[in-house]
C-alpha cells in the first residue's frame, strides 16, 4: 500500500509547475494556493488508503516493525549545509531537464509536416499529435486551441518539471510564428524550414545562456505576469485548478514506475500507473464539469462517475 500512496504526496519536481501556474493566476496568494495542493495531496491519499483497504488489502495486515534511530538536536551549520546541497541538486538536475526538453520540443516543433491552408500555418508533428489528443480531455475544461497542455503532460510523464520546458518551448514557437507570419501565393518548404532552422538556433542561444547564467535575468515583475501566455491558454480559473489537479495526482515520472516495479513487480506497477492516471482523470473532469453548472448541465457531468466505477472494477479485478 506504502507503494501505492507514495505519489500522492508531491515531490519536489512538481514545485516549479505549481509555482508558475500559482504565480501567473493567484498572484499574492501563490504561496497558500501551493500549499493548498499539498494538503490536497494528503487528502487523496487518505481516501485512496481507505479505498485500497475496503477492496483491495482485505482481512488482517501484518505487523510492521521498525528500528528507530537515534535522534539528535539539528545543529546551524548542518542544517544549512544540508539545505544547500539539496537546493543545488534540484536546481541543477531540474534546469537540465527543463533545458533538455526545450530543446526537443522546439526542435520537433520548428519542422513542418503539413501546411494548413485554411489557417495559412504549418501544423508540426507536436502540432497534429496534440490536437488529436485533446479531446480526450475536454471533459476537464482544455480546449482544442490549448493542444500545448496536453502535449506538457504526456512529457511530464517522463519528468514533472518537462511540463515547464514544454509549454515554455511551444509558447515561444508559436510567439515567433505569430511575429514572422506572412500570406504567401504559394508555399515553400524550403523557405519555412529556413526560417525555422534560425529560429531554433537563437531560441537555443538563449535558453543555454539562461541556463549558464539564471539570475541574469530578472525574474518575471507582476506587470508581465499579467499578459503571461498561460493566461491566453486557459480562459477560467476553474480550467486551472482542474489541471493542477490532474498534475497533482496523475502517474509519477517514469523513474518512480521502474522503481516501483523493482521493488513489488511488473503487476502493481502497471496498476499504480492505471488508478493514479483514472484517478487525475476523474477528479479533474468532476471538479471543473461541477463548476460549470451554474453555465449549464452538460452531458459530460456523467463521465466522471462512469469512469469512477470502471475504476472500482479495475481495483477488484487487480485484488483477484
Amino acid at each position: 500500500m506504502t507503494i501505492l500512496l507514495v505519489p500522492f504526496i508531491q515531490c519536489g519536481a512538481k514545485i516549479p509547475v505549481y509555482s508558475m501556474f500559482a504565480l501567473v493566476f493567484f498572484k499574492q496568494n501563490a504561496g497558500i494556493a501551493i500549499f493548498m495542493i499539498y494538503l490536497a495531496g494528503i487528502a487523496f491519499a487518505f481516501l485512496s488508503a481507505v479505498l485500497f483497504k475496503k477492496l483491495l488489502f482485505v482481512g488482517h495486515t501484518g505487523e510492521f516493525v521498525m528500528e528507530l534511530p537515534s535522534y539528535h538536536l539539528p545543529t546551524l551549520n548542518g542544517i544549512f549545509t544540508h539545505t544547500w546541497f539539496k537546493l543545488k541538486s534540484f536546481i541543477l538536475k531540474a534546469g537540465q531537464t527543463i533545458l533538455f526538453v526545450m530543446i526537443i520540443m522546439t526542435l520537433i516543433n520548428s519542422v513542418p509536416v503539413y501546411h494548413n491552408q485554411k489557417e495559412n500555418k504549418d501544423d508540426t508533428l507536436l502540432t497534429l499529435s496534440g490536437k488529436a489528443l485533446t479531446p480526450l480531455f475536454k471533459p476537464m475544461g482544455i480546449e482544442k486551441e490549448n493542444w500545448h497542455a496536453t502535449l506538457a503532460l504526456f512529457t511530464g510523464f517522463f519528468a514533472k518539471e518537462a511540463i515547464v520546458g514544454t509549454l515554455e518551448a511551444l509558447s515561444l514557437n508559436d510567439s515567433s510564428d505569430d511575429q514572422n507570419q506572412q500570406v504567401e501565393d504559394s508555399f515553400s518548404l524550403g523557405g519555412v524550414f529556413s526560417a525555422s532552422v534560425t529560429d531554433f538556433k537563437s531560441e537555443f542561444a538563449n535558453a543555454v545562456h539562461q541556463f549558464v547564467k539564471p539570475f541574469e535575468k530578472d525574474v518575471y515583475t507582476e506587470e508581465e505576469y499579467a499578459s503571461h501566455y498561460l493566461e491566453k491558454r486557459f480562459s477560467s480559473i476553474h480550467q486551472v485548478i482542474a489541471y493542477l489537479l490532474f498534475i497533482m495526482i496523475y502517474a509519477p515520472c517514469l523513474a518512480s514506475v521502474v522503481a516501483a516495479k523493482k521493488e513489488a513487480g511488473t503487476k502493481l506497477a502497471l496498476f499504480q500507473l492505471t488508478y493514479l492516471t483514472l484517478l487525475a482523470w476523474i477528479v479533474a473532469s468532476f471538479y471543473y464539469q461541477l463548476s460549470q453548472i451554474s453555465q449549464g448541465i452538460s452531458w459530460m457531468i456523467v463521465l466522471p462517475p462512469l469512469m469512477f466505477l470502471g475504476l472500482i472494477g479495475i481495483i477488484r479485478l487487480y485484488a483477484k
